[in-house]
């Protein structure tokens, strides 16, 4: 019962962070959904198959609010959860990295047009946003509790992802602060103002 009220109040703590700046819809872009989200559940598809998706994924998150219902599972039922939340990590992350690259070719392509800049920095902004928020509240407790259950990555992979998932939240801050960088020079004046 931890796991499932630490996941809420995380979720209640961010969605309050937000509310605090400003409102929540600003924080949702159907663009950034589509590149982050979609692709992140799409990559799962064709990597593990929906059967397996549906019953290791949706099953791991069952398996961890309930310890003791339904069938009992093998440390091997465990471990092919740990290894399938493992890889949505590096897909939401890897998807949100994408997005926001996507939404830089977007802000060079219209440094001329001040207007278009803003929803493309969205899209840069927004993507890594909901993959490193994908990472934290859906797939990084699904590994550290079936790690935790299966004997045989109990020591040793229970804490990587959570390394794994700090690297690249670092590059998403780096291509974040890149974004503003372009986001200056488009509008710098540099000597042709009056």
């Amino acid at each position: 019962m931890n796991t499932p009220m630490g996941i809420i109040a995380g979720a209640i703590c961010v969605i309050i962070g937000i509310l605090l700046g400003g409102p929540l819809a600003v924080f949702f872009d159907f663009t950034s959904t589509a590149l982050c989200v979609l692709c992140t559940v799409f990559l799962l598809v064709y990597t593990y198959g929906i059967s397996d998706l549906k019953h290791y994924l949706l099953g791991g998150w069952v398996r961890m609010v309930r310890h003791n219902q339904g069938t009992p599972w093998y440390d091997t039922d465990h471990a092919k959860t740990a290894r399938i939340a493992k890889a949505a990590i590096a897909y939401a992350l890897l998807s949100g990295t994408v997005g926001a690259f996507i939404g830089f070719i977007q802000m060079l392509q219209n440094m001329s047009d001040p207007t278009a800049i803003g929803p493309a920095m969205a899209v840069a902004m927004l993507c890594p946003l909901y993959g490193i928020l994908l990472s934290i509240f859906c797939f990084a407790p699904l590994v550290r509790f079936h790690s935790g259950e299966a004997r045989g990555l109990a020591g040793k992979e229970r804490d990587g992802p959570l390394m794994y998932t700090l690297g690249l939240t670092w590059l998403a801050l780096g291509l974040c602060l890149f974004s503003f960088f372009v986001m200056l020079l488009a509008m710098a004046d540099f000597g042709g103002g009056s």
